[in-house]
């Protein structure tokens, strides 16, 4: 003979398994909107997001399932108390169905608690990303200071051979006036030589 249990009794079960699906529902909405609100500082990590976005595709159907089942409960419970001969079979389906949602709500919990466990995972890595791109800045800024000092000596240095080419310039003059002073001096020793030297007789004759 099947145990049958009250009308309070199976009510209160329902309530039970009601506020359970409830407070897996908020639990499930709330990481979603976490997820959500973390996906404008995941942009890097897109790849590893959408495998995370299958994941949260899965515990939605799941999700889903679940709130059909739960109408599905609720219809039944309507019918329950409206066809009182029937309840014995109704109250031996709906234990059936408890445990399938009691089981569905464990492989909930645990896809839920692996999607935490990426998302702390991810803040890791943007962590570590942040401090990647801190000392890749930190290089560039010494690297931008290094230029800076080399177009400084740059400038030092163009403005030395500047100076030495005005310098060979006018050096170059003097040796030309010098040149140009010998040559006069030549022409004057030449014309004094020609001068003293001493002159043919019979080109007097």
């Amino acid at each position: 003979m099947p145990n049958y249990v009250t009308r309070e009794e199976f009510e209160a079960r329902v309530r039970v398994v009601e506020s359970e699906v409830e407070g897996e529902k908020a639990a499930t909405r709330h990481i979603l909107e976490q997820t959500r609100h973390n996906g404008d500082d995941l942009g890097v990590l897109k790849v590893r997001v959408d495998r995370l976005t299958g994941d949260v595709a899965l515990a939605n159907a799941a999700l889903t399932s679940h709130t059909a089942m739960l109408k599905v409960i609720v219809q039944d419970v309507g019918q329950m108390r409206t066809r009182q001969e029937a309840l014995a079979r109704d109250v031996v389906q709906m234990h059936t169905s408890q445990d399938l949602l009691a089981r569905d709500l464990g492989q909930v919990r645990t896809g839920q608690e692996a999607l935490a466990q990426h998302v702390v995972q991810m803040h890791t890595r943007q962590d570590g990303l942040a401090q990647d791109l801190g000392q890749v800045r930190t290089g560039q800024d010494a690297l931008a200071r290094d230029v800076v000092q080399m177009h400084t000596r740059q400038d030092g240095l163009a403005q030395g051979v500047a100076q030495m080419r005005t310098s060979q310039d006018a050096l170059a003059q003097d040796v030309a006036q010098i040149r140009s002073k010998q040559d006069a001096l030549a022409q004057d020793v030449a014309a004094i030589r020609a001068a003293v030297a001493p002159r043919d007789p019979a080109a007097g004759a």
